[in-house]
């Protein structure tokens, strides 16, 4: 299962690899991470622990990010 953050210049849609009818919208990045962590969970029955993972990841990635 793959989620995927399409952002645009105000928006964030969410979608689900394995779920073609799923989506969320929001305007804020941290909203749209927790809309994945809640579908990983109420969906594909995935324990929170793990759910939050990704999102921990995501956000130590963009920690360490380079700016060019």
């Amino acid at each position: 299962m793959t989620i995927r953050h399409d952002r645009s210049a105000v928006s964030i849609v969410t979608t689900c690899s394995q779920c073609p009818h799923w989506f969320a919208f929001n305007f804020d990045p941290d909203l749209a991470e927790e809309s994945a962590v809640r579908h990983r969970i109420n969906v594909h029955d995935m324990p929170e622990a793990k759910a939050r993972n990704a999102q921990r990841e995501r956000a130590r990635r963009s920690r360490h990010a380079v700016i060019v």
